[in-house]
């Protein structure tokens, strides 16, 4: 920007520039001197990228990267990549949808898949030519004594010049420069769906094992409680004031039971009140406070029981039992039948090898 022959250059290499043009310069410097005197910009952890413009097709230009300038390294200049006269070497695997391809008459075609669209959109942008080459064994990567093979083994070697979609594990990541990613992918577990199991005892299934003997063994000990308050208290009250027939531990067994399937109080129906007129004679509640609370708490969890019971017999019923046989990479490790089949190379055995959970993994993978 500056006038012939004030920068020092042969005279007849430069041209005299405008007065605007002067100015213009100028201007420019004066800027970027303030900036840098002021420390507006130039920390040590900028980082600046000079582009050039170039002459392209149909009279337009484009822009490319040729020099970088740093506060502690200073200006570096980068050799300008013309891709239109590089073809890169791509080498891919089946996987599907993103990687599809035929190959006919030893030539690689790329079918409808992701990675047909993000070769064709960057090549068409950047104006280069790319080469698709088929991996050895349609493997990845695997690293078998110090020495890769695959995909990444070309690469390695120097026969091809990048892998599309491939994932990452740390093995690969200390050899070969990754990209930003432009997928992610989940992986889970290939189990058979299992058969829905026989109905018999279904009425037996909706509650465990345990849940079962808890009742059966709380029925018993309420009904020995029960049977010792009746008793205590008969030796505190008149003849007239006592419930005889709560007496026996075999009575109160059979009056908690009936609680529990839903039978209501129990009458003694006397055969004087059958042949004449329908009246109750002495029933079997007890006529104590304590049993009178006990009887009331014990009602209350059976009506929660029940109801509980009764939802999960309609749910039953209405959506059959479904037991996966693992749920888990714990239940996986654990079961004695079923073992993992992985694909050579796949990523998920590497990182099961690393994996924070040593214990576990190392059973599955042995």
């Amino acid at each position: 920007v500056l006038p012939m022959g004030v920068h020092g250059h042969d005279h007849k290499k430069c041209e005299v520039l405008s007065q605007h043009q002067q100015n213009l310069g100028h201007a420019i410097l004066r800027n970027i001197r303030e900036s840098l005197s002021l420390r507006r910009c130039c920390s040590h952890l900028d980082e600046y990228t000079f582009w050039k413009s170039f002459p392209a097709e149909n009279g337009t230009q484009r822009l490319r990267p040729v020099a970088v300038w740093a506060n502690d390294t200073g200006l570096l200049r980068m050799e300008t990549l013309d891709l239109e006269t590089i073809t890169l070497r791509v080498a891919v695997v089946q996987y599907r949808p993103y990687i599809e391809y035929n190959v006919t008459d030893g030539e690689i075609v790329l079918g409808n898949c992701v990675l047909r669209d993000i070769l064709e959109f960057i090549s068409e942008r950047l104006n280069f030519k790319y080469q698709l080459l088929e991996a050895p064994g349609e493997d990845w990567g695997t690293k078998i004594d110090n020495e890769w093979r695959g995909a990444m083994g070309m690469v390695v070697r120097g026969e091809a010049d990048m892998i599309p979609y491939l994932t990452i594990t740390p093995s690969r990541y200390d050899v070969i420069e990754y990209s930003k990613p432009i997928a992610i992918v989940r992986y889970g577990l290939l189990i058979a769906f299992p058969r829905e199991p026989p109905r018999a005892f279904i009425y037996l299934r909706l509650y465990k094992k345990e849940v079962w003997i808890l009742l059966f063994f709380t029925a018993v000990f309420l009904s020995y409680v029960l049977c010792k308050l009746q008793n205590c208290s008969a030796a505190f009250r008149k003849p007239q004031f006592i419930q005889k027939k709560l007496h026996s531990f075999s009575r109160c067994l059979w009056l908690i039971f009936g609680i529990l399937l839903q039978q209501g109080e129990i009458y003694n129906i006397t055969s004087l009140a059958m042949q004449y007129v329908n009246v109750f004679g002495e029933t079997y509640l007890p006529l104590t406070s304590s049993g009178r609370i006990l009887l009331a708490t014990w009602w209350l969890s059976v009506l929660v029981i029940t109801t509980t019971y009764s939802a999960n017999l309609i749910a039953f019923l209405a959506i059959p039992e479904v037991r996966f046989i693992v749920k888990s990479l714990q239940e996986l490790a654990d079961h004695k039948t079923v073992t993992l089949t992985i694909k050579e190379g796949c990523p998920i055995l590497e990182e099961l090898e690393v994996s924070n959970n040593f214990h576990c993994c190392r059973k599955i993978i042995r």
